[in-house]
């Protein structure tokens, strides 16, 4: 299964120091980038990476199931530090082929008799649709 993985670093209340900097640097950053490589290299990141002008990454995961996402994520230093959003993704010929099975169904289910779905008006849905009638402008007084 594929994934999209948003992780934002949450900013503390206070105002960080040039230690505490340098720290979030070292333990932080730079640990969260190598394990990003690492995944990378496992192809369990199929691409992504680091937002531009934030702390923060994007990536497209490929797993068996959304357990190991979340196995990966917390492999992350950042992971308790940062709002995480993970999204399923269908691959897009998946989606073509429910798309295609539900238009079958609809087709098979209008009657022969009644060609066309009766919409709430009563008229065919295949029917072009047409403009409704102008509102008429109040007169000038």
């Amino acid at each position: 299964m594929l994934f999209f993985v948003e992780l934002d670093h949450v900013k503390p209340g206070i105002t960080p120091t040039p230690e505490t900097g340098r720290l979030f640097i070292e333990q932080i950053i730079l640990p969260t980038l190598a394990r990003a490589e690492q995944l990378l290299a496992e192809k369990k990141i199929l691409g992504g990476g680091p937002v531009v002008g934030r702390i923060a990454l994007r990536f497209l995961v490929e797993a068996d199931s959304a357990q190991e996402v979340e196995r990966m994520l917390l492999s992350l230093p950042l992971w308790p530090l940062a709002e995480t959003h993970v999204t399923p993704l269908l691959a897009v010929s998946d989606r073509r082929r429910q798309v295609e099975s539900l238009l079958e169904s609809m087709k098979q289910k209008e009657s022969p008799n009644f060609p066309g779905l009766q919409n709430k008006r009563g008229t065919s849905e295949s029917a072009p649709l047409q403009a409704p009638d102008p509102i008429p402008s109040e007169p000038k007084m």
